[in-house]
Formats: C-alpha cells, structure tokens, sequence
C-alpha cells in the first residue's frame, strides 16, 4: 500500500489583522490512504477478499469492481472494520454482470480496515477483481 505524508513547516500567517508579519511555528498535515489501488479480491469466484490495513482510520473509502469473463451471477460487498476483526458490510451490494464494471463508495466516516467480499458466487465461468483506494 503507497502512503503519503505531508509535513508543512515554516511561518504561519498572522490573523491579528495589520499590514503584514508572520509567527514561527508549524503546521502538520498528515495524510493517510492509499493513492494507488490496493488489491482486495483477485479473479475470485467466492469468499473474502485481503484485509486492507490503512494504519488510520479514513474517512472515504472507494471500490472499482472489475468483472472477468463471463458472469452470469455473483454480488460484491465492500466490508469495513475498525479493529479488523469485527466487519459490516456498508449500505449497497454490487450485483454482477458480463462487462459491467462497478464501484461502491463510502464517505464521511472513520474505519481503518476495508476489504471486498463475494457474498453470492460468481457463476458463469468469470471472476471479480476488486481494488480499493481512500482519502
């Protein structure tokens, strides 16, 4: 998983109102998430996909659901933990088809786990490849 983080340090602007002058100090902007795709599910046909660890909580959290081959059946859930352990399924399923490419979302909140999950198998002779990204 590809991690960014961004220290700013230096002068803070003054807001005391005047013509001018700046504080020293320092300002932390950290930033976790993953700016590439993490892998969750890879050409699965049933099952849990890979625990992703974002090392925080992150409070949006996107899935691209990648359909393979020929698929006459199958739904995809994106799942979210806090402690990695404990999991629920967020508000919408993915129900699969031949050459329809989907994704599910989720914004607003604080979780720190995510992993994709084939709740009803993939039929047909295809797969599902899932990735996952946050902010």
């Amino acid at each position: 998983m590809a991690e960014m983080v961004v220290r700013i340090e230096g002068l803070i602007p003054n807001t005391g109102g005047g013509t001018g002058g700046s504080q020293a100090g320092s300002i932390d902007v950290i930033r976790v998430g993953s700016v590439t795709a993490v892998t969750t599910l890879s050409s699965a046909t049933t099952g849990n996909g890979t625990t992703v660890d974002w090392g925080n909580a992150v409070n949006c959290i996107s899935m691209f659901i990648l359909v393979n081959g020929t698929v006459t059946a199958g739904v995809v859930d994106l799942q979210v933990s806090q402690d990695g352990t404990n999991w629920v399924k967020i508000s919408s399923s993915a129900a699969l088809a031949t050459g329809v490419n989907q994704q599910l979302s989720l914004s607003n909140v604080a979780f720190r786990y995510v992993r994709g999950v084939v709740s009803t198998t993939v039929a047909g002779g295809g797969s599902v490849t899932c990735t996952v990204m946050s902010t």
